[in-house]
């Protein structure tokens, strides 16, 4: 293909992508609508129609609509097809990792839990995701449908540092190294496969539900606090930050206090990772009281009064403020995203945090800042992973659909 054909080729894939966003998001809508708000010519705006309605992303509604002035032939409504194909989402944790087959709006209609036994290998991880992917496409007594033949794609988030092609370079929590998670689950599940790093995932993931709502989602940092590990992404100038490894975003390793390395790891004894991380915080309080020994219980001593307990969690929510602030100033974002069962278990953590936040807000740089809690709490990763799935899955069906228009024209 030459230049221009290529440049042709793409002028219309946008078009296509550009329509069908439309009747995703806003839909339904008749022709005359999206021709009205792409400024598409009736031609083009027939061509595309036809052409997504053959992928089986879109469809006709049947009830036409009305036209306002009540003169001449009613407009037919198009509708987008979540049901056109599912995807199998994974969110792996040190301890369980939930497993779920979502529809093309990010929809979850089955979901399940594998146990992690400690030390377990990526190889027999992906034999399990292999079990779970049958056991959910075929169904159970309260959805009979077999969907095995229509699961379009597999995304996978991970906690640790995962390359943009999927190599997951490594992964302290679930104590995986150099491995091209991608292609062996690809081998594995015969399916695409995206790996993405849990923060980035959860990220894009908040980012898709603040562009639905009408929100803006150009400069957001996003920040999870794990049960033994802690990591952030950030949106800048609306671009998702990856640095020259995928890296960026990894506070887990940055020093909350100058307490020497630990041997034979790249982790200070100070390093946020090992201070303010869910079992962090729990061996703080435990020191205190060893009936301490979860977040509720902790819950129950800020709700009874113990002062000490009281006095220890608020230098907790300072150090996280004081984590959080250097970032965000670095990042100058002008919304941040809070994640971790201690801000959704504990009495007034979040709060807190958001605080002292404020006090140390400079406010010649940031005269307004959102801090929110994420919408989809501990299914952040998961929804994220989804939407990342969805977004590839449907630009591999308006490809393969090009191409093969392209082939027959040839």
């Amino acid at each position: 293909m030459d230049r221009a054909a290529r440049s042709q080729a793409d002028i219309k894939m946008n078009n296509t992508g550009l329509v069908l966003g439309l009747i995703r998001h806003q839909g339904p809508l008749s022709r005359a609508d999206l021709a009205r708000r792409t400024g598409l010519s009736a031609t083009s705006m027939t061509r595309i129609v036809t052409a997504l309605t053959r992928t089986g992303l879109v469809r006709e509604l049947p009830d036409p609509q009305p036209k306002e002035n009540g003169a001449g032939r009613p407009g037919t409504l198009l509708s987008f097809v979540p049901t056109r194909g599912y995807l199998f989402c994974v969110d792996a944790g040190p301890v369980t990792s939930t497993v779920a087959l979502m529809d093309l709006d990010g929809a979850i209609i089955r979901r399940d839990e594998i146990e992690m036994p400690e030390g377990i290998s990526f190889e027999r991880f992906a034999e399990l995701l292999k079990e779970a992917l049958t056991h959910l496409a075929a169904g159970g007594p309260e959805d009979e449908r077999d969907l095995t033949g229509c699961v379009l794609a597999c995304g996978v988030s991970i906690a640790g540092h995962v390359l943009r092609n999927g190599y997951l370079v490594a992964s302290r929590q679930l104590r995986w190294d150099e491995l091209d998670a991608g292609r062996l689950l690809t081998q594995e599940l015969g399916l695409p496969v995206y790996v993405e790093n849990d923060c980035k995932a959860a990220l894009q993931g908040e980012r898709m539900l603040l562009n639905k709502n009408g929100f803006s989602a150009k400069d957001v940092s996003f920040f999870k606090f794990g049960w033994n590990g802690i990591g952030s992404a950030a949106i800048v100038d609306g671009n998702l930050l990856r640095g020259s490894r995928n890296a960026a975003g990894e506070i887990g390793v940055l020093g909350a206090q100058p307490e020497g390395r630990h041997e034979g790891s790249y982790l200070n004894y100070g390093s946020l990772e090992n201070t303010l991380t869910t079992q962090s915080i729990l061996d703080g309080a435990k020191s205190l009281d060893p009936a301490y020994e979860s977040l509720v219980a902790i819950d129950q001593g800020l709700r009874a009064g113990d002062e000490k307990l009281t006095a220890y969690m608020d230098g907790v929510c300072e150090q996280i403020a004081i984590a959080v602030g250097t970032v965000l100033n670095t990042y100058n974002s002008e919304r941040v995203i809070l994640n971790g069962a201690v801000f959704r278990s504990c009495r007034g953590m979040f709060r807190l945090v958001v605080d002292y936040l404020e006090r140390r807000r400079i406010r010649s740089i940031q005269p307004y800042i959102q801090i929110v809690l994420a919408k989809y709490g501990p299914d952040d990763c998961l929804f994220g992973i989804g939407s990342i799935a969805i977004e590839e899955a449907i630009a591999r069906i308006l490809r393969e659909a090009a191409g093969s228009k392209r082939k027959k024209a040839g």
